[in-house]
């Protein structure tokens, strides 16, 4: 809006601008902002602003001067200093009553940020370390992808300065913003703890901006968050605030293909690369995602891959993220079953319900509606709608009880008794390996038992044993009992057994042909009941 200013400005509304410049000191509102002037009630929206050095959302350069109460979604460019806010912060020699700066009540959303040197979700750098933080730079958000070429001067908070990050107070990130393609962790942002981090249900909540972030319900109108938009100024001055949409976690959580994701059941994909082929494969955004037992990996047009430590899945063009484990109430870890998910968005909410490896269902966003009087225990198959858009779902019991039901109403379709005699009883693991269609072919392999599964996964846990006492993860134990199935004896280093056959008269080579026909059924039986074998 003006180049340089040392005037006070307050509620006004910047919409669909370009700012393309060579220049430097570049910004939305003004390019430097200072003579203890003040910026508030400033609206951003699908915006794009380019310059040269000290580049920023708000404003280019800031000196003395104040900045609060307002919010961004902006496209950001620049070379040295570039920040979703401020470029540079030109704060030498401040005291609480000379050269005073405030920046707090703000935040960026949906916004990129690019450059070489100094780059920064706030601000891209600071002249000096920060003076008094607690009482003149607080209470800021920031939801953005940056990217640098320097390493070592980028953060989603002071790019120039991160250690100074630790100081912000009551200051918030959202949890799958990215630098450099990667989701925070404690590699690339050193000096912003894990309780600063905001996921997509803490953001639809009301509470999240009171009582972390400070806004006051005065300020701030928080009625959008049912409209899954963030917060607008509360303003008869700004009428026609659209909001910025709050992101969803699905579409913006990355990995890489070292797996450095930051999580206790990351993955190591190089040591189980090759172990098993794809349960789904979807195509979205032009790139491909291939979905695993326990992970995804992307691979976008240029051969480029990174990996999720979640399972994806697409469903009318819309993107979902399944945890490969699922923490209960009860902080016990659940491995959801494989291909047994209900996937689904209407009426504003997303649904993301999936089978438990303990006979459970679990709603992992909102609840589906169930039918009156609803057992959910000892469940076999709920199956999955990824290619249909019924609202029903069949549930299968253990016992050979069925239920079909509508999951919007919770009407009842049809249910039916089983025959609980006839039902084998199946473990979890059995569960997860039997809805694999890359595995079906694999359970008519000759050299292949139920029982020689459970012995190879004993002697790979032998073998990082200590004390001889074996803690090893589900997932891999589930990773374990594919590669069994997937690779030949051989390359599994399993010894096979050669007999030789005895001479037999014509009479007991009949018997021995009825025995061999009465072993095939007894091992076909055998593949279908894990638990019966295990037991032997």
């Amino acid at each position: 809006m003006v180049g340089e200013t040392n005037q006070h400005a307050t509620t006004n509304e910047i919409n669909n601008i370009e700012i393309n410049s060579v220049a430097r000191n570049v910004g939305s509102f003004s390019g430097k902002l200072g003579g203890t002037a003040f910026c508030n009630n400033l609206t951003i929206t699908n915006s794009k602003i380019k310059g040269t050095e000290n580049v920023g959302g708000f404003v280019g350069t800031q000196g003395a001067s104040q900045i609060d109460r307002s919010y961004a979604e902006v496209e950001v460019v620049g070379t040295n200093n570039v920040g979703g806010m401020i470029g540079k912060l030109t704060n030498n020699n401040m005291t609480a009553v000379s050269n005073t700066s405030y920046i707090f009540k703000n935040y960026i959303a949906n916004s990129d940020i690019t450059g070489n040197k100094n780059i920064g979700g706030i601000i891209g750098n600071i002249e000096s370390d920060l003076y008094m933080p607690e009482k003149f730079y607080y209470s800021n958000y920031v939801e953005a992808d940056l990217s640098s070429k320097d390493l070592n001067s980028i953060s989603l908070g002071i790019g120039g300065r991160q250690n100074q990050n630790q100081y912000l107070k009551d200051t918030y990130y959202y949890k799958y913003s990215t630098i450099n393609g990667q989701n925070p962790n404690e590699q690339n942002e050193l000096f912003i703890t894990q309780d600063k981090y905001l996921a997509e249900e803490e953001l639809k909540n009301q509470t999240t901006y009171t009582s972390r972030i400070k806004w006051s319900a005065s300020e701030w109108n928080f009625s959008t968050l049912a409209n899954n938009k963030y917060p607008t100024i509360k303003s008869s001055a700004l009428p026609n605030q659209e909001g910025i949409n709050l992101p969803k976690d699905s579409e913006h959580i990355v990995g890489n293909i070292e797996g450095t994701e930051n999580s206790e059941d990351s993955i190591d994909i190089q040591s189980i690369e090759n172990m098993e082929n794809p349960e789904q494969t979807f195509e979205y955004d032009n790139k491909t995602i291939q979905t695993y037992s326990t992970y995804s990996v992307i691979t976008d047009s240029g051969e480029n891959k990174v990996v999720r430590n979640a399972k994806l899945y697409v469903k009318d063009n819309n993107l979902y993220a399944i945890p490969s484990v699922v923490t209960t109430n009860e902080e016990s870890k659940i491995v959801p079953v494989a291909n047994n998910i209900i996937l689904d968005n209407y009426n504003g909410k997303e649904y993301e319900t999936v089978l438990g490896s303990d006979g459970r269902i679990y709603d992992l966003k909102e609840p589906i509606t169930y039918p009156k009087n609803f057992v959910n225990s000892d469940i076999a198959s709920i199956g999955n709608n990824l290619n249909s858009d019924v609202k029903e779902v069949e549930l299968i019991y253990k016992n050979g009880d069925k239920i079909k039901f509508n999951y919007q109403t919770g009407e009842v379709i049809y249910s039916e008794k089983g025959n609980s005699t006839n039902s084998t009883e199946r473990s979890g693991l059995f569960n997860y390996i039997k809805e694999k269609e890359s595995l079906r072919d694999k359970f008519n392999n000759e050299e292949k038992t139920i029982k020689g599964m459970y012995e190879f996964i004993c002697n790979k846990a032998r073998t990082v044993s200590q004390n001889n006492v074996a803690m090893v993860q589900d997932n891999i134990v589930y990773l374990w009992a594919m590669a069994y199935f997937n690779k030949t004896n051989e390359e599994l280093g399993i010894n096979k057994k050669v007999s030789t056959p005895k001479k037999e008269t014509k009479k007991t080579e009949v018997k021995k042909e009825e025995s061999q026909e009465e072993k095939k059924e007894e091992k076909k039986d055998n593949q279908v009941s894990l638990f019966e074998e295990v037991k032997k």
